[in-house]
């Protein structure tokens, strides 16, 4: 099974899922009392601005949590092995940082 299989339907999802978030924020600004779309408008693009760093931080923190606790749970039955996973996570990590030197990660391949 190709990883591109997947690809498509993510990046529709994603689409749809913005598309969503910025009606819904539009939606909320109008109500604001303005005439003509004034700061209503702005401010609603502020707000979404924000919203979207929010949710990419507790997205990051979040995950950074879940791989704690599953380490940490690892490390309770054999530290050892929890070392070996936590080295082998901070490498590839890093490898994949390193190799996303474009805009979009999606375009590099994996070998």
């Amino acid at each position: 099974m190709k990883n591109s299989q997947f690809k498509a339907p993510l990046i529709q999802s994603a689409i749809i899922l913005g598309g969503v978030i910025i009606v819904l924020a539009l939606i909320a600004s109008s109500s604001s009392g303005t005439e003509n779309g004034g700061p209503g408008f702005f401010s609603s693009v502020g707000s979404l601005i924000v919203l979207m760093l929010g949710l990419a931080f507790s997205l990051v923190f979040s995950l950074a949590v879940l791989i704690a606790v599953f380490l940490a749970a690892v490390g309770m039955v054999d530290g050892d092995t929890a070392k070996g996973m936590y080295s082998n996570l901070r490498k590839n990590f890093a490898k994949d940082l390193l190799g996303c030197k474009e805009w979009s990660c999606a375009t590099t391949e994996r070998r």
